[in-house]
């Protein structure tokens, strides 16, 4: 990866707070090494304000994207890499957008609880993103929405 798009993503995660510099070190010709270590505090919480958010989202994104460009440039030089992607859009009320949520959740969890001795460390990023406001939605019929894009997945 090239050193400013690096700088970038270290930006990034600085901005928010799940990284911080740990410590300096000084290198030959005055120049100086900063060394990262997560962040003490936790990311922010549901009650964040959309701010904090957006920051937090945008990293994990950015830092999900060096992660599948650098599995592509690996998987492109002959190493056995996975990347597997699905976007889908579904229409959940509160409660079955809780359901799903605990269900991939519990997955989640388990699969940190248990690792598999054979197995390589795998980035897992989920997200569910309301695309209208739920105070408002209209129910319509069951089916796609207009101009909503299948299911799409894809393995490389």
């Amino acid at each position: 990866m090239p050193p400013e798009r690096l700088y970038h993503h270290l930006n990034q995660l600085e901005e928010a707070k799940l990284i911080q510099i740990a410590e300096y070190r000084p290198l030959a010709r005055g120049k100086v090494e900063r060394v990262y270590a997560p962040a003490a505090a936790e990311p922010p919480g549901d009650d964040a304000d959309p701010a904090a958010l957006g920051l937090v989202l945008n990293a994990a994104l950015e830092t999900t994207r060096a992660d599948i460009n650098a599995a592509s440039a690996a998987k492109e030089a002959g190493e056995d890499r996975q990347i597997t992607l699905t976007r889908t859009g579904v229409r959940l009320n509160d409660q079955h957008l809780a359901e799903l949520t605990a269900a991939i959740g519990e997955v989640i969890r388990a699969a940190q609880e248990h690792p598999d001795d054979d197995g390589v460390w795998t980035t897992v990023l989920w997200t569910a993103i309301d695309r209208q406001d739920r105070r408002t939605a209209i129910p319509r019929p069951p089916g796609r929405e207009p101009g909503e894009e299948p299911e799409t997945q894809g393995r490389k």
